[in-house]
């Protein structure tokens, strides 16, 4: 998948491919001026200047403008994050599935010397995410920085809240609602239709954890009383 992004050369011609380049350059610009939260593109419109970055949510450009600190340029810098946000979706989705296979493993009979079918299955889950066809258009096709760093998100949000509620109020739950909290924030930052694309489905998702966390709960307590 990132074997394109070695190539040399940018690909200008997908949907976002100038526009990535620009806003990155256009960051570092605010950056360099003192700006710690950048708002205004000072060359956007023909000169004008734009405030793109109330609009454009700034952590994938905080996290780009830290290769071009590094020394990269800026369409290397824009690449470097694209690397980025394929690992860090193929290792998400793959903590999240095996969190969330893990009682399964338990049940089953471990042996050393061959692999462990839950964490198989979160391989192949993990490489089946980051190799869907809306993943990959997303970089070569449409070129759009922020839509694929929010996909990375995506799992650690999932797995983070999981834990909360499967965990409880057992010790360390401040730590894991700290935990919840920054990654959702993470996943707001990166993306500003996050909060209309991606919240509905964080909520079901809590919704359904929650309601099966009482039901077992209250199963084990029927079964504690009639004991």
């Amino acid at each position: 998948m990132l074997i394109p992004l070695l190539a040399p050369g940018y690909f200008y011609a997908a949907h976002d491919g100038r526009h990535s380049v620009f806003y990155i350059a256009m960051f570092d610009a605010s950056l360099a001026d003192g700006a710690l939260w950048p708002r205004w593109a000072m060359h956007h419109i023909q000169g004008y200047g734009y405030p793109t970055f109330v609009i454009q949510a700034p952590l994938g450009f905080y996290l780009a403008n830290l290769f071009v600190q590094l020394g990269a340029g800026y369409t290397t810098a824009a690449k470097l994050a694209w690397a980025v946000a394929f690992y860090a979706s193929a290792w998400g989705m793959y903590a999240l599935i095996k969190h969330l296979l893990r009682k399964a493993s338990e049940s089953l009979t471990s042996a050393r010397d061959c692999l462990d079918p839950v964490r198989a299955a979160a391989l192949v889950a993990g490489l089946v995410y980051v190799y869907a066809p809306y993943h990959l258009v997303d970089i070569y096709v449409r070129a759009a920085l922020n839509d694929t760093l929010l996909l990375a998100w995506f799992p650690w949000v999932l797995l983070a809240f999981d834990r909360l509620i499967a965990g409880g109020m057992t010790p360390g739950w401040t730590r894991r609602l700290g935990t919840a909290m920054l990654v959702l924030a993470g996943t707001l930052l990166t993306h500003s239709f996050a909060l209309i694309s991606f919240a509905p489905l964080l909520v079901t998702f809590v919704l359904f954890r929650v309601g099966l966390a009482w039901s077992v709960a209250r199963g084990a307590a029927t079964e504690g009383r009639d004991a």
